[in-house]
């Protein structure tokens, strides 16, 4: 991969469609996989407009063929009503949704949003980065998120408006990243 043909920018509004196709594809793509974490897509556009409005949707962007490769969506200091127990003080973020293009797949461009992800945070003074994901089935997202240096702190059925699903509860310490 290039780096220099990749850029982390703001989720511009006119990359909204774009970004709501590559949510609903990775939806269809995770349930093939038997992974109903998203049985319906999530965000939905009304929550995508909203967290765009708050400026916590980002691309990771594709410069020479001018596309979204992979798409994150972030909420600052929330956690879930059912991780409340687990909430830390001050300083966290949540990501709720992780996707690539279609186009991009296995291409290992979701570590590297990760990663560049990791480097915004920091720089905005963001300590923790949380997120829950779908367990069974060999633990397929549990894995790749493990393998980019988060932690399992927890596991249980969550409940959500759009899915309920068994879900391990996943953080990262920004701190100890930035020391990497």
């Amino acid at each position: 991969m290039n780096s220099a043909q990749f850029k982390l920018l703001k989720l511009r509004d006119r990359d909204m469609r774009s970004a709501l196709d590559i949510i609903n594809w990775q939806s269809d793509y995770l349930k093939i996989k038997q992974i109903d974490q998203y049985r319906l897509p999530y965000p939905d556009s009304k929550e995508l407009k909203t967290r765009q409005d708050k400026g916590y949707n980002f691309s990771l962007y594709d410069i020479s063929n001018k596309e979204i490769a992979v798409f994150v969506s972030l909420i600052p200091n929330y956690i879930p009503d059912g991780w409340k127990e687990f909430e830390p003080e001050k300083n966290y973020c949540w990501l709720t949704s992780l996707f690539t293009s279609k186009d991009y797949k296995g291409r290992n461009l979701g570590y590297t949003m990760l990663q560049e992800i990791d480097k915004k945070l920091i720089s905005e003074s963001f300590r923790i980065i949380m997120l829950d994901c779908h367990v069974g089935f060999g633990d397929f997202l549990v894995d790749f998120y493990r393998n980019d240096g988060y932690v399992e702190i927890a596991r249980k059925h969550m409940i959500y408006p759009t899915n309920s699903f068994n879900a391990a509860l996943m953080k990262k310490n920004l701190l100890t990243t930035r020391n990497k």
